[in-house]
């Protein structure tokens, strides 16, 4: 979907490697960060932050949505990282194996779902729509799920 979303942005497809190689290049610096140094507080408020600049990622200002793209897939790598930090650390070294297939098939389970969802949305929607919604909502539900359950309170 994202490369959709570059090309409708007007990013030529002959760039799209580079991109998928500075996102992978993200996602490993992103590891470098400690996940038990984590702030419930800075997360709130890089996720405010970002919820309030999700609508520039409709822009067609190139620095502008690709800035904006990059910072979600850095925050959403840092939350995943995270959140698997602080599921390794609660579940006992029995069950990790199967606990961490279980979860893993439920992550596939639910990656299939939202790309037919997605797919069912671009019949009436363009990639640009489509990415910006998702980001938000995914957004405003990894709010709630961390003002509410406070995954990492001890």
């Amino acid at each position: 979907m994202w490369q959709a979303y570059f090309l409708k942005q007007g990013v030529k497809e002959q760039y799209l490697f580079m991109f998928y190689i500075a996102f992978q290049v993200i996602s490993i610096l992103i590891h470098f960060l400690k996940a038990k140094n984590y702030s419930q507080k800075i997360a709130l408020s890089s996720l405010l932050v970002l919820l309030g600049v999700s609508p520039l990622l409709l822009s067609n200002i190139p620095y502008c949505f690709i800035g904006v793209y990059a910072l979600m897939v850095a925050f959403f790598t840092y939350m995943s990282y995270c959140l698997g930090y602080q599921f390794s650390k609660f579940v006992s070294k029995n069950n990790i194996s199967s606990l961490s297939s279980l979860s893993s098939s439920c992550v596939r389970v639910v990656s299939v779902l939202i790309l037919s969802l997605s797919s069912l949305e671009l019949r009436y929607f363009s990639p640009l729509t489509i990415i910006t919604m998702h980001f938000a909502l995914t957004l405003l539900i990894l709010f709630f799920f961390l003002y509410k359950a406070k995954p990492f309170d001890e």
